[in-house]
């Protein structure tokens, strides 16, 4: 349910579209989670009468009724389709569209009970339920390890003992994180390169043949000091180099277009020449999702378990595209922090039902909450305690 609050609230401009009329709304309840819009989250909106299937906008139905879901255009009706597993879709004829969520403001009172549910999930004495398992109407149990260590070396590990390995690493030069070990901060760009490219090969140890590797990475400014003038620097290209040499097979990426409430591409929010030509520089508010495969015959995997792992034809057209259009997640501590929405899609294509997966660069634990409700096994590598 979205709860009209009738007051004044200042916004960065980054939060709001370039055109168009915008409104708040302060939300209630969870049925969104999964595009991470909590409990007493606020959105913005920008006024109009339509959307595209699949995007998250403000309805009203019944002539009364202030509802915010993603909207679903079917033959002879509209599906108002909660981004929350636990929660059916609602059938309705009509709907009056009031605008589309383009950003989210987190409350703080939400951080805090993430925080709380991502230190529940550290427990490995008892296990966490974690998915809904609809015929038999009971929850399986899976375990969560979070290691306090260097994923340079992940000796903790067995050789081929994780299915699936999601993961943002940290940016080049733009955010300490307090640790004399961390990677990113004091490196030389060669030294960046060569540490992350440490990391890929230990992934490519732990992880299981035919399996896969996803890394979430925008190209990024460099800064005019190190430089002497600015352009753009495309990590991506030095990964896949990295990871064909290593032995994966580059699968190609997904572009997400996201939308967040800190720049972590090192630039600002108009850059160059403006408002004349010329030496404007693009706006980098999109990053990569590459995908890599690691040759060889994956785990057998039994009847059970791939049906409980199914995926809707909804789902599968969704994701399997070359663009993902969602928010971001607010950056709080992690510049590399990215929403549920993002490793969810990915756990659902290239994981089944009690698979582990991997993120050596935890952070705030996004990919073990989205393991987590997800009936997947998870295990994440944090240099930093805090």
């Amino acid at each position: 349910e979205a709860v009209e609050e009738h007051e004044t609230i200042t916004v960065p401009k980054t939060m709001v579209a370039a055109s168009g009329e915008h409104y708040a709304l302060g939300v209630k309840g969870d049925s969104m989670i999964d595009e991470g819009i909590f409990d007493g989250d606020t959105v913005i909106v920008r006024k109009q009468s339509s959307v595209e299937n699949g995007e998250t906008a403000v309805a009203l139905i019944n002539g009364n009724e202030v509802t915010l879901k993603k909207i679903f255009k079917e033959k002879t009706r509209i599906r108002l389709q909660p981004a929350n597993p636990k929660l059916k879709p609602l059938y309705v004829k009509a709907v009056v569209i009031q605008g589309r969520v383009i950003s989210v403001i987190r409350t703080i009172d939400e951080q805090e009970t993430q925080k709380k549910i991502e230190e529940a999930s550290m427990s490995e004495a008892k296990p966490q339920k974690s998915y809904f398992d609809i015929e038999k109407n009971t929850f399986s149990p899976t375990n969560h390890k979070i290691i306090i260590g260097d994923s340079r070396n992940m000796v903790e590990l067995p050789d081929k003992s994780v299915h699936l390995v999601i993961t943002s690493p940290p940016y080049w030069q733009l955010k300490d994180y307090g640790s004399s070990n961390q990677i990113g901060f004091n490196d030389s760009y060669e030294d960046y390169i060569n540490n992350l490219s440490l990391v890929w090969k230990e992934c490519f140890r732990v992880l299981n043949d035919g399996c896969r590797l996803c890394i979430n990475i925008g190209d990024q400014f460099a800064r005019s000091v190190y430089y002497g003038r600015y352009k753009v620097i495309p990590i991506r290209t030095e990964i896949i180099k990295f990871c064909e040499t290593q032995g994966f097979d580059y699968m190609g990426a997904i572009i997400w277009q996201k939308a967040t409430t800190m720049n972590t591409t090192g630039g600002a929010t108009i850059m160059g020449s403006f408002p004349y030509p010329r030496n404007g520089i693009i706006k980098l508010d999109y990053e990569f999702i590459m995908i890599f495969k690691k040759l060889g015959e994956a785990p057998s995997v039994s009847r059970d378990t791939k049906e409980k792992s199914k995926m809707s034809k909804e789902e599968w057209n969704q994701y399997f595209v070359g663009h993902w259009n969602f928010n971001g997640a607010k950056q709080d501590k992690h510049l590399a922090m990215y929403p549920e929405e993002l490793p969810r899609r990915l756990i659902k294509m290239f994981s089944f039902v009690d698979d582990t997966v991997l993120d050596p660069f935890l952070g705030s634990g996004t990919t073990t909450l989205a393991a987590k409700n997800l009936g997947r096994n998870s295990v994440g590598f944090e240099i930093n305690k805090e």
